[in-house]
């Protein structure tokens, strides 16, 4: 947060597991958006959502069902 170190951020949109610490391959597809702030844990979760509905769009995936989009 704040810093000049560029990261990567990748959000699963299938399967389970604990994957923090886990060395992981990733392509970019497609640019989603830029960093933003966001107001509450509500709005950042809202986003999230679109984003996801977003990326299955792109990547011609059907949406999975809307409790497993967040937990």
């Amino acid at each position: 947060f704040g810093g000049t170190e560029r990261v990567l951020e990748v959000h699963l949109l299938s399967g389970s597991g604990d994957w923090y610490g886990q060395a992981v391959n990733a392509e970019l597809v497609a640019f989603l958006r830029p960093d933003q702030r966001f107001a509450s844990e509500t709005e950042l979760v809202a986003a999230i959502e679109r984003d996801v509905k977003t990326a299955q769009q792109r990547l011609g995936l059907t949406p999975l069902p809307p409790d497993s989009l967040v937990g």
